[in-house]
């Protein structure tokens, strides 16, 4: 007998294993399997159905599990929110004990199609087919049920691991699913859902269009102007937007060179009308976004151009964009990535990428050649700064000194969710204990 709990193999086949094998049963017509307690999908037998002129079979199959289910995912059923909403947030009540956890995603869409199931009059379901030959006395209600069209609406999200997340589906859409993913590594515990919140409010505009450009940099680690493009299409009644957040990934410092207005040639080549910093506010928030207030809100026709100034370590960098209006300052409009947001742009992305390569150091520096830790204030502490090129995800980069003989005297660790990037490290020459050297 062979136990899965769903996991795949490379190949794409199911990861099984073996808990029994029994070659002889002692007690033809029933068998019993004990085994530790384990989370278990797919259970497969192989076996004889018969030898020597005999012939077997299965006749029942009874398994006992203890304890609450490993995982339980609950989908909603379309919800149609009436007319196109902009998507704010996701709020839920939960108890959620240790080795529990709960995860929601989100998909959204603008077009459904019809399901229609056919009955006839004792309540069998029937095709369509079958339903049109029946004579009227033998033919029951027809049921129309809205569905998802699958070739317009948006993924599932990336899972939403904690209330009050902002929604990354996109929107302004008109019709909304959630799912609910329930999962429990402890078999006592479990999660109880109380309530599940999906905020929306009247979009600032039809929808907001953005690309970046260039979609790709020349080398790593050197500072480099890109330009974030949002072409709001506003619509009659519309309030408009005069606020633009923008966010790196893996927490990669923007600064703001210059704000734009135009129309989608002027911008593009670089002109349009220059907002300098004493017309933009910048508004605080952290160093890996940028979120500049303007004086008034975009035009019909106008595209907002974002000149910005950053370095990337990794293999390069995505972008989220959001828009709003300072009556309702962080009640944030997703920004789609389009083709149509600017047209002569043709970039219709919102990540940029570096030069493919191995992960590697560059731009190290030491402050001094001379290191004398003697407490007299003069070359007590050597200060080391370097990059870290194509490192992504989380990783730890070690620092470590050695004395002449290949001794380590000292290591620092640090781990981030983004290895790539600048690094300073200060050593007061002191080996691992603390001890000077």
């Amino acid at each position: 007998m062979k136990l899965s709990d769903g996991s795949l193999a490379p190949d794409g086949s199911l990861q099984w294993v073996q808990v029994e094998e029994r070659r002889a049963f002692r007690q033809p017509r029933f068998q019993e399997v004990r085994f530790e307690l384990q989370k278990v999908r797919y259970i497969a037998f192989d076996y004889l159905v018969g030898r020597g002129g005999n012939r077997a079979g299965w006749s029942e199959l009874q398994a006992y599990g203890e304890g609450y289910q490993p995982e339980v995912v609950l989908e909603s059923p379309l919800i149609d929110l009436s007319s196109s909403m902009n998507l704010t947030t996701l709020h839920w009540e939960a108890d959620v004990p240790p080795g529990t956890r709960i995860e929601v995603a989100t998909r959204t869409g603008d077009q459904t199609k019809v399901n229609t199931t056919y009955y006839r009059s004792d309540g069998a379901e029937v095709d369509k087919k079958a339903y049109h030959k029946l004579i009227a006395a033998l033919k029951g209600d027809s049921l129309n049920v809205l569905v998802v069209d699958e070739e317009t609406w948006s993924p599932w999200s990336k899972p939403h691991l904690l209330s009050g997340q902002v929604i990354t589906s996109p929107s302004p859409r008109r019709f909304l699913k959630t799912q609910v993913r329930l999962s429990s590594d402890d078999p006592q515990n479990a999660v109880l859902l109380r309530r599940l919140q999906v905020s929306f409010s009247q979009p600032w505009v039809g929808r907001a269009l953005g690309e970046v450009f260039p979609v790709q940099v020349e080398r790593s680690g050197e500072d480099t102007p890109l330009t974030f493009f949002v072409r709001p299409v506003r619509r009659v009644g519309d309030p408009g937007i005069d606020e633009v957040l923008l966010v790196s990934s893996g927490g990669t410092p923007l600064s703001l060179r210059e704000v734009r207005l135009g129309s989608a040639a002027e911008v593009s080549a670089g002109g349009g009308e220059a907002l300098g910093l004493d017309v933009v506010e910048v508004l605080e928030t952290a160093s890996d976004s940028l979120w500049v207030r303007l004086p008034d809100a975009v035009g019909r026709d106008e595209v907002i151009a974002v000149d910005v100034l950053t370095a990337l370590f990794g293999h390069g960098v995505s972008f989220a964009g959001r828009v709003g209006n300072r009556d309702d300052s962080g009640t944030w409009q997703l920004v789609e990535a389009d083709q149509e947001a600017v047209a002569e742009v043709e970039s219709g992305v919102l990540r940029v990428l570096v030069p493919s390569g191995q992960v590697g150091l560059a731009d190290l520096t030491l402050d001094t050649k001379v290191l004398t830790p003697n407490g007299d204030g003069i070359n007590d502490a050597a200060r080391l700064g370097f990059e870290v090129l194509r490192l992504d995800g989380t990783q730890a980069v070690i620092v470590s000194v050695h004395d002449l003989a290949g001794r380590r005297l000292w290591t620092l660790e640090q781990v981030r969710e983004r290895a790539s990037g600048q690094y300073e490290v200060v050593w007061e020459g002191v080996d691992d204990g603390g001890e000077r050297v």
